[in-house]
């Protein structure tokens, strides 16, 4: 029965959605061969969450999740809330058990004993607006009710729900992460303590690093998170699009972020190299470093200037041209300048997807040593 409590964080409903016995779940990781360093102990069990929030508009909205929770397992390790990585199809979504987003992740921690819980994001799963990518309070906001509405149904159900909660999450959703971590040391849920957080291939700073690295075109992406981001800052704001993108690209952009497009349909109707598709007042503006809307909007959702309690650690590949190195180490630098817990660790000489295979075992060990230390 749908709940007419409207309250974000507030459950709707929590159904299963099937699992995964043991042999399946090292299965899929000796398909994906990160069996060897990632073993689990549990087969898997999936069920989607629906659940109130918020919209940028300050809206009661309908939003989706997943929860995995370990098989035959009544004491769990800790929560770990994943965060997905940019994605513009609405379909593929945790919940819809999508292999990268959803499956791998729940094999990863609920396989090894905690309860997973992957937000969908507004844009995603039973959301129909346009999702607000790179928003950084509003995808807090997102983050904290699916964690609220989660554990809530959980106690509805008589499971245990541990006290431990750790964050993580890949590239967009490397950011939620930290945002989200910034919001609950601020406002702590109930009943639970953030022990930590493991962004990976995350952009802390949008400005000036993140914006210097697309317009590079290294990666085939780059045009696509440009589009992307003037596109929802423009709608958010309330500014004109033109004022970023010339107009022609203006039109195509707006067009594309519907939630029906894949990554390789964008890309191929964007220009390789993104500063074909600018509007050049505003690159003459950018390059002579001068202020402009959109380049304070992405200072805005920028997530350098505080100081995290909870440890980070933000883990990075040396061949990353879709988030550059140094963003992770802005993040240390800016977070320990002002006295934050906050570590940048080199994975090795990878590329972007390969910095989440690379990081899992490491971020998962260290989740363990947290969660195993006496209180």
């Amino acid at each position: 029965m749908v709940r007419t409590d409207q309250r974000p964080g507030t459950p709707v409903s929590l159904e299963p959605i099937g699992g995964y016995a043991h042999p399946v779940v090292r299965a899929l990781f000796w398909r994906q061969g990160v069996a060897k360093v990632l073993p689990t102990e549990h087969g898997i069990t999936l069920h989607r969450l629906t659940y109130w929030t918020s919209s940028p508009d300050n809206e009661r909205v309908l939003a989706s999740g997943l929860v995995a929770l370990p098989r035959k397992q009544r004491r769990y390790r800790g929560i770990v809330s994943w965060h997905h990585g940019t994605e513009s199809l609405r379909t593929s979504a945790p919940s819809t058990k999508h292999v990268f987003h959803g499956l791998l992740p729940a094999a990863v921690f609920a396989g090894h004993g905690y309860v997973l819980i992957a937000p969908d994001y507004l844009g995603y799963g039973v959301s129909d607006r346009a999702h607000d990518y790179f928003l950084a309070d509003n995808m807090a906001i997102v983050v904290r009710d699916c964690i609220r509405a989660a554990t809530a149904a959980m106690a509805q159900r008589a499971i245990a729900v541990p006290p431990d909660l750790f964050l993580t999450g890949f590239s967009e959703g490397g950011h939620a992460a930290i945002a989200a971590h910034r919001l609950l040391e601020s406002a702590p849920l109930d009943g639970l303590s953030l022990k930590a957080s493991a962004p990976v291939a995350a952009a802390g700073d949008l400005a000036e690093a993140g914006l210097a690295g697309a317009l590079t075109g290294d990666s085939k992406f780059c045009s696509l998170y440009i589009a992307w981001l003037a596109t929802t800052y423009a709608r958010h704001y309330r500014e004109l699009l033109v004022s970023v993108l010339a107009p022609e690209w203006a039109d195509v952009a707006g067009s594309l972020f519907d939630g029906t497009h894949d990554g390789d349909q964008t890309v191929a109707a964007l220009p390789r190299q993104p500063r074909e598709m600018l509007q050049p007042d505003f690159l003459a503006i950018h390059d002579r470093n001068e202020d402009h809307w959109f380049l304070d909007r992405l200072r805005e959702n920028s997530l350098l200037d505080w100081a995290p309690r909870a440890p980070i650690r933000a883990y990075y590949g040396t061949k990353d041209t879709d988030v550059t190195p140094i963003q992770a180490e802005l993040l240390q630098d800016n977070h320990r300048a002002r006295g934050g817990d906050c570590t940048a660790i080199c994975v090795g000489d990878v590329d972007h997807d390969g910095t989440i295979l690379h990081a899992a075992p490491l971020l998962r060990n260290w989740f363990d040593e947290l969660a195993d230390r006496p209180a």
